[in-house]
């Protein structure tokens, strides 16, 4: 008999086989269940190297020993004729089916099952991991942030004072440059309950909203604020900022809307010549309504180097850029203030229009949206992600966003662009009608821009010129709005823009240097 025959003979190929097959279930089921218990992965290739040394033994002892029905006795000692090799080799046959089954089926568990679970937890873990070097990267191992003091006073009504303690804190501490102060409004949305804010803190808040009403809210906080303390110049800050964003948003006459935050901004500086928000507030009112570059940048320059991480001063900064030409220098602006202020409509508002300005179209929707939802009744925001669509050539998307803007002005202006995208030109003509019917005085750069969008190039123009005689503070967009881009090559254009002092060659004169803070 050959020594393979022999083999067989004595079942020592089917109890290795067996052994292989059931070490190999168990090194699976240890790889699955090992690291669950926080065992040392050395562990596993212990249990790897004890099963592979095992083989040999038992491969020795299946060629000695055979199985009896008188129990084990070595193979010398059997008489062949009595001997039930065959039965045994049956047996081992169905425990290695047996096996084989038990394998197949905790492959399928594992595949299907086990895996999908792991790959979930991984991913989940390397978000984790990657949230938290984005915040890292973000704000850096020197970073801070001013949690809301609690009101611990004997009739609970100081609460007022202790979140004044609180924001004039994060304002000291937000001057130190090789330190991230993460914004007030960003740490107290960890407060644990909703707190009546105070002379000031309430106007900023109503202000922060980015509502027709929060603006007018905010305009008689701080009225109420300033009846209190004449003297206070953060409200007068406040009320100023409040004035120019409803002129520049037409729900103030641009004329009154300045003067009065003029006015406001002044009073704040003869307070205290240092607060640096009334300079960006004067920064922004030589620029939408002097049309003074010069004073726009002296302005913001002084403001940068009063306060040089605050996050509404490097806003203002971002803004000048863009009004200046220099679209990716505002968008570093803006990303570095959205980064100290994560939580702020604003800032991700002035990001989208950045993103936007810059062909990133994607990032600025997405941008948008965020400002929706940390702000959902942001005025302009729909109709912005609406242009944004239209920029993209997705015109249906674009009127379903521009007829979900709360304000009606800015659906107005929306809705003749994306019927006339839409091939639906009566609707377009009618929507457009409307639209100059009522808001033809505040929103000339706006009408303007639909005619250039319809490819009324004449048109266009004509309203360009009627902007610059209501002196409508969207002009200081015009040199880089895409949505002028039907008449750029128009020989009308580089003249209209000279006369206004806004080409590019007036541009590039205007002196305005800031860095991004180190930090």
């Amino acid at each position: 008999m050959s020594f393979l025959a022999e083999l067989r003979r004595r079942n020592v190929l089917r109890v290795g086989a067996a052994y292989l097959a059931v070490a190999w279930l168990l090194i699976q089921v240890a790889q699955t269940l090992l690291p669950a218990f926080g065992v040392p992965g050395a562990a596993l290739r212990i249990v790897i190297v004890v099963l592979a040394i095992g083989l040999v033994p038992l491969l020795v002892f299946a060629w000695a020993f055979e199985l009896t029905p008188e129990g084990l006795k070595r193979e010398s000692e059997v008489d062949r004729s009595q001997s039930i090799t065959p039965h045994t080799g049956k047996k081992l046959d169905r425990l290695i089916m047996v096996i084989l089954a038990l394998a197949l089926g905790y492959f399928a568990v594992d595949k299907f099952v086990l895996a999908p679970q792991r790959e979930q937890a991984a991913t989940e873990a390397a978000r984790a991991q990657g949230r938290t070097e984005s915040v890292v990267r973000s704000y850096g191992e020197k970073s801070i942030a001013v949690l809301p003091f609690i009101d611990m006073s004997a009739k609970k009504d100081q609460e007022y004072f202790s979140d004044g303690i609180s924001e004039e804190l994060l304002n000291l501490l937000a001057k130190i440059p090789e330190l991230r102060v993460i914004s007030r409004s960003s740490a107290f949305s960890y407060k644990g309950k909703d707190v009546k804010l105070a002379l000031d803190l309430q106007g900023r808040q109503s202000n922060r909203q980015n509502t027709a009403e929060g603006y007018r809210q905010s305009i008689q906080l701080y009225k109420q604020a300033l009846a209190i303390d004449p003297a206070y110049d953060a409200a007068w800050v406040g009320l100023s900022s409040s004035y120019a964003t409803q002129a520049a948003k037409g729900l103030r006459p641009v004329d009154e809307g300045y003067r009065l935050a003029r006015e406001a901004a002044n009073k704040a500086l003869a307070i205290d010549a240092d607060r640096a928000l009334a300079y960006v507030a004067l920064s922004r009112i030589a620029n939408d309504y002097d049309n003074d570059l010069t004073a726009a940048a002296r302005h913001l320059e002084r403001a940068l180097a009063l306060d040089p991480t605050n996050p509404d001063v490097i806003r203002g900064a971002a803004n000048l850029a863009h009004d200046l030409g220099r679209p990716e220098e505002a968008v570093s602006l803006d990303e570095y203030a959205v980064a100290r202020d994560p939580l702020s409509p604003a800032g991700h508002g002035a990001l989208a229009f950045g993103y936007g300005r810059t062909g990133r179209l994607d990032e600025a929707i997405a941008s948008y949206r965020t400002a929706l939802t940390l702000s959902p009744g942001r005025i302009g925001t729909q109709y912005n992600i609406g242009e944004l669509l239209l920029r993209k050539g997705e015109p249906a998307a674009a009127l379903e966003a521009v007829l979900h803007e709360a304000d009606e002005s800015w659906r107005r202006v929306g809705l003749p662009m994306a019927y006339h995208s839409l091939g639906r030109q009566s609707d377009s003509d009618s929507a457009l009608a409307d639209l100059i019917a009522h808001d033809a005085n505040e929103w000339a750069y706006n009408i303007a821009y639909v005619f250039a969008w319809r490819g009324e190039i004449d048109r266009a123009f004509q309203w360009l010129d009627r902007a610059v005689a209501y002196r409508d503070p969207g002009l200081v967009e015009v040199n880089s709005d895409p949505m002028f881009a039907s008449i750029r090559h128009d020989p009308r254009w580089l003249p209209f823009l000279r006369r206004i002092g806004r080409a590019p060659e007036q541009l590039a004169a205007i002196r305005f240097d800031v860095k991004l803070p180190k930090s």
